[in-house]
């Protein structure tokens, strides 16, 4: 039976559609969840201030009445260039191809020349494929998919334009990564005696609390992959699935002398594991060795909790500390480029 692409916009028969083609391609596969069509809904609501500077077309590939196969194309005016993102697709290369036509021919019609992705609406809604580790079991934030995934969007003429990767620190490694920070206590006490310190994030002001490090994710990834300004309501209504995912924990870093805080630390608790996520120092403040004394205050949360491994998650390619105790990463992921001609005809 062939397939037919079809628009699927909010409110319309086929969106529901749509929100279903993730489960219908990846069934019940623990190693990569489907993401809640709820979000996926979220996301994309009518109301979702994002679109105040863009718009979006969702697309789903359907055999029958079957959905296989789904796809938004996106358009921000504050990004460099269009974006494709909420990707799901049987493996079969026909199905892709007309998925990725429609898709790629609704951004041409806007008169948009390349596109990047998978990135859904914002770098803070879920971008990147995974393209290595898919043995690995996932943890909260983190980009899955089904292992064919990035051969399939290659066949397309798609080619990666940025990679990261994640360590998993287990036994042994656990232990040297511990030993690894308490060498650097020496500096970190220096630094306290500077007028430098942290500050445990509350959990029970979620909201007041990423308003308070919004200024310093704004500086500290503007130009960063699949990442743009944002205005203070997009961010918080972006990390709204993050406080509902629970376990979220983290760190602010002061300076004395200074009433707003100049650096954060973010984690998230799983039941047996520790996710380091992410961090950020504004740019007066980077190359002190501040990054040491965020994750001196985060090893000493983890040192509280019966841990069996500690993820160090998501660094972009290049030099980070996770490289010098870590050894190889154990997971890698990768964002890509295309320019919008059809498939088959790219330039």
């Amino acid at each position: 039976m062939s397939v037919t692409v079809v628009p699927a916009s909010p409110g319309e028969q086929t969106f529901l559609a749509f929100l279903g083609a993730a489960s219908a391609v990846r069934g019940n596969d623990p190693l990569a969840p489907a993401p809640p069509p709820e979000l996926t809904g979220f996301q994309l609501a009518p109301d979702a201030p994002w679109r105040r500077h863009g718009e979006a077309q969702p697309f789903v590939a359907l055999r029958g009445e079957q959905p296989v196969g789904a796809l938004v194309a996106a358009i921000d005016r504050r990004a460099p260039c269009g974006t494709f993102g909420f990707f799901d697709c049987i493996n079969d290369e026909a199905t892709v191809i007309a998925l990725f036509d429609a898709g790629l021919g609704w951004l041409r019609g806007k008169g948009v020349t390349h596109v990047e992705g998978p990135i859904q609406v914002h770098a803070l809604g879920g971008y990147r494929l995974q393209i290595a580790g898919h043995e690995r079991t996932p943890f909260i934030g983190e980009p899955r998919n089904p292992i064919w995934y990035p051969a399939l969007v290659e066949r397309l003429g798609f080619s990666s334009c940025a990679t990261w990767r994640t360590w998993d620190f287990e036994g042994l490694k656990l232990l040297a990564f511990r030993a690894f920070h308490r060498v650097q206590g020496w500096k970190n006490a220096r630094l306290r005696r500077r007028g430098f310190t942290t500050v445990e994030m509350n959990g029970a002001h979620f909201e007041e609390e990423m308003t308070r490090i919004y200024p310093i994710i704004m500086e500290c990834y503007a130009g960063a992959p699949a990442f743009w300004p944002l205005d203070l309501d997009e961010y918080l209504r972006l990390n709204l699935p993050l406080k509902g995912a629970g376990g979220v924990r983290g760190a602010l870093l002061y300076k004395e002398g200074e009433a707003d805080p100049i650096g954060f630390g973010m984690g998230i608790e799983e039941p047996a594991r520790g996710v380091m996520h992410s961090f950020g120092i504004l740019r007066g403040y980077r190359g002190l060795g501040l990054a040491h004394l965020v994750m001196e205050h985060a090893f000493a949360e983890l040192r509280k909790r019966p841990f069996k491994s500690v993820v160090g998650a998501l660094a972009k390619e290049g030099s980070t500390k996770y490289d010098e105790v870590g050894g190889k990463p154990s997971r890698r992921y990768a964002l890509y480029r295309r320019d919008t001609s059809p498939v088959g005809r790219s330039t």
